[in-house]
């Protein structure tokens, strides 16, 4: 939990957990590790605000914008289906991101295109360390624009092929809430 305003760190937690008072007991050295700030993982849903505010932002979309959905669109070789295939028809970035809606987001994403999107990335500073005064802060590694394919920039539109650690995808929309 961290507060918007001064990026203060409210509450931190991991789990697994251990016993500090017989860490030497412990055989799962991963547990030592601060999850938060050292493991990268593919944000999926929870990235979406981040590319409806680079969209909004940038003047691509506004939140009553209109896209269509049909349940799945297909990328090359490969098909976006949404949660279940639902296909939920018109509607706006509004309700798209209420109910998180990966077709749609596939739709802004190729809307916004791979220099744009990653522009953000650079703004809400997902490349580079965040500086929290914790040990061991790992880096990120997303691949520059000029490397990413078509799939590419429709994934990153609900959050997968994107890998970030927790702490960044918490101080990127930390932004937005300040």
């Amino acid at each position: 939990v961290m507060n918007p305003k001064t990026g203060e760190i409210v509450t931190l937690a991991n789990y697994p957990d251990f016993d500090p008072n017989a860490y030497q007991k412990e055989k799962d050295i991963r547990v030592f590790n601060n999850s938060a700030i050292f493991d990268l993982y593919e944000p999926g849903s929870t990235f979406k605000v981040l590319q409806i505010a680079a969209g909004i932002d940038a003047g691509k979309i506004t939140p009553g914008m209109t896209f269509h959905d049909s349940g799945s669109i297909k990328i090359g070789n490969y098909t976006i289906n949404n949660f279940e295939n639902h296909a939920y028809g018109d509607l706006t970035v509004t309700q798209a991101i209420e109910k998180s809606d990966n077709v749609v987001m596939t739709q802004i994403a190729q809307l916004l295109g791979a220099d744009l999107i990653n522009n953000y990335f650079d703004r809400f500073g997902l490349r580079k360390l965040t500086g929290i005064d914790i040990a061991r802060e790992s880096e990120n590694h997303i691949k520059p624009a000029k490397e990413w394919k078509e799939i590419d920039v429709a994934t990153s539109g609900f959050g997968q092929g994107v890998t970030l650690t927790p702490i960044q995808l918490v101080t990127s929309i930390a932004s937005l809430a300040n």
